[in-house]
């Protein structure tokens, strides 16, 4: 009987077992790849959009962007007051000062709710100029809420600046 190969050599368990171990890692690879490349066109998270209004507000909305963490007092009570209803003077403040709600400040969806507030260490709402400096509903008991936390200074005071978002 003749062969039509010279080599007597055949594919041994070594060559299927590395064969089948580089398939799995390719595919294990392509599995854990595919979320994140569809990310950006997913809507952001509760953790993204409180992260993202804390730093906004905290780093150049209410105060000067060459000095994050320090708020602007003025700025500071104007924000909390239009977001109450009133018509604060708000000139040279940082902020969209057209904007009537939360959601159209920082352009989120009708849906995302957030709560803005400024603490004292307590855990208090602080008061600066009569204006108690908290904004947004609070949290129905029934949802997850993500909140991010900014330390942050008015005219020298330390404050927590707090958003929560649900």
């Amino acid at each position: 009987m003749s062969r039509l190969a010279a080599d007597d050599r055949g594919q041994t368990v070594l060559d299927y077992a590395i064969g089948v171990g580089i398939f799995l890692v390719a595919v294990m690879f392509v599995v854990a790849t595919i979320p994140g490349m569809f990310a950006p066109f997913v809507g952001a998270g509760d953790a993204q959009i409180a992260d993202r209004v804390a730093t906004s507000l905290s780093t150049e909305r209410l105060g000067a962007p060459d000095e994050p963490y320090l708020l602007e007092r003025d700025c500071t009570v104007a924000f909390f007051g239009r977001l109450d209803g009133d018509d604060p003077d708000a000139d040279g403040c940082r902020f969209d000062t057209s904007a009537d709600t939360l959601q159209e400040m920082f352009a989120l969806d009708s849906s995302q709710a957030i709560q803005v507030r400024i603490e004292k260490s307590d855990g208090a709402a602080a008061v600066i100029d009569g204006r108690t400096l908290s904004a947004g509903g609070d949290p129905p008991s029934s949802v997850s809420v993500t909140t991010a936390r900014r330390t942050v200074a008015i005219d020298g005071t330390t404050y927590w600046l707090e958003v929560r978002a649900w």
